[in-house]
């Protein structure tokens, strides 16, 4: 099975400003978002996991519903992790009732994040550090 925990150094986004734009932020906030996240650090201690990017940790316990805060959209997700092989499938709802799916893939070499939302897909791709 393929480590998952490390250090990882962002390489290219696809359609990433368009998916944060997709979500509801502005044309400008989604460009400053782009930004962030161009290192995470994953720990896993069981069946808890987090994704540290420095300013807003993503912590879960697969299987397990959980609350996820959203502070730049003021709202609140529910949101279920599920492990298959060597991805992690988190599946989102919004307060609206509007649903999304992130799926982290892992490999030897590079973790690769993908984020649908309203027929919008966006990727990025890390690689290990």
């Amino acid at each position: 099975m393929v480590q998952f925990e490390g250090k990882y150094v962002l390489e290219k986004n696809e359609n990433y400003k368009e998916y944060l734009i997709e979500y509801g932020l502005s044309e400008s906030v989604a460009a400053m978002a782009e930004a962030y996240g161009k290192e995470i650090t994953v720990s896993v201690d069981g069946k808890k996991y987090v994704f540290d990017d420095g300013a807003n940790p993503s912590v879960f316990t697969l299987n397990e519903e959980y609350d996820e805060p959203i502070p730049v959209k003021q709202i609140v997700l529910k949101s279920m992790a599920k492990l298959d092989g060597n991805k992690i499938i988190i599946t989102s709802k919004s307060p609206e009732k509007d649903e999304g799916t992130r799926i982290h893939e892992f490999t030897d070499s590079q973790y690769i994040l993908t984020m649908t939302r309203n027929n919008i897909t966006a990727k990025r791709y890390y690689k290990r550090g």
